[in-house]
C-alpha cells in the first residue's frame, strides 16, 4: 500500500495567482504615478520662486530675503520676506502674470510698521482660544495687504479669516461647515 503524502496539500488556482498579481501590479503603478504627481504639483508652486527673488533684488530695497511664499486668489501673488540694507524688515507682493516677464507689478511694504504675523496669531488666540490652529499665510486682495488665517472653531467650522496687516481689523471671512465625519 502505498500512502501519497500530497493528496492533503491545497493548491491555489493559477487564475487567481494571475489575478492577485495583476492587482499588485496596478496598486504599484497608481502609487508611483501618485508619487510623480504629487512631487510636480508641488514643484509647479514654486518653480519661478526664483525668478521672483532675483526681481524683487533688482527692483526693491530687499537685499536679504528670509522666504517666500505664494497666494492664490483673484491674482496671483508671489510674497517675498526680506531685510533692506539698514536691516528693516520689507514684504514684497509681486503679482504674477500669465507671460512670465520681468513686468510682475511689485507692491512693498515696511513690515515694521504693520502686525507681525505673532502679533496677529497673539490677537487670534485672545479672541477664540477654545480654536484649533491650522495655518497663517500673508495675502493680498484688493490691493490691501492681509494676513490669511486658517482654524476650526469649537463647533468644527473650518474658517478663513483675512486680516488688515496695518491694524488687524477684518477683512473678511469665510466659514465651511462639515458636511461629512
Amino acid at each position: 500500500m502505498q500512502i501519497n503524502y500530497y493528496k492533503n496539500k491545497r493548491t491555489i488556482p493559477s487564475w487567481i495567482k494571475w489575478l492577485f498579481s495583476i492587482v499588485v501590479l496596478i496598486l504599484l503603478i497608481l502609487a508611483i504615478y501618485g508619487i510623480i504627481l504629487y512631487k510636480n504639483i508641488q514643484e509647479a508652486k514654486t518653480k519661478d520662486y526664483s525668478q521672483t527673488e532675483k526681481i524683487v533684488l533688482d527692483k526693491t530695497d530687499i537685499v536679504t530675503i528670509d522666504k517666500t511664499t505664494h497666494y492664490y486668489g483673484e491674482k496671483v501673488y508671489h510674497i517675498v520676506f526680506g531685510h533692506t540694507a539698514d536691516d528693516v524688515k520689507e514684504i514684497a507682493f509681486v503679482e504674477k502674470n500669465d507671460n512670465n516677464d520681468d513686468n510682475e507689478h511689485i507692491e512693498t511694504f515696511d513690515s515694521e510698521e504693520m502686525i507681525s504675523e505673532e502679533n496677529i496669531l497673539s490677537l487670534w488666540r485672545d479672541e477664540c482660544s477654545s480654536c484649533k490652529f491650522v495655518k497663517v499665510n500673508a495675502a493680498m486682495i484688493d490691493k490691501k495687504a492681509l494676513w490669511e488665517l486658517t482654524y476650526e472653531d469649537a463647533d468644527q467650522h473650518y474658517i478663513i479669516d483675512y486680516l488688515s496687516m496695518d491694524d488687524g481689523s477684518r477683512y473678511e471671512q469665510y466659514r465651511f461647515k462639515r458636511t461629512f465625519k
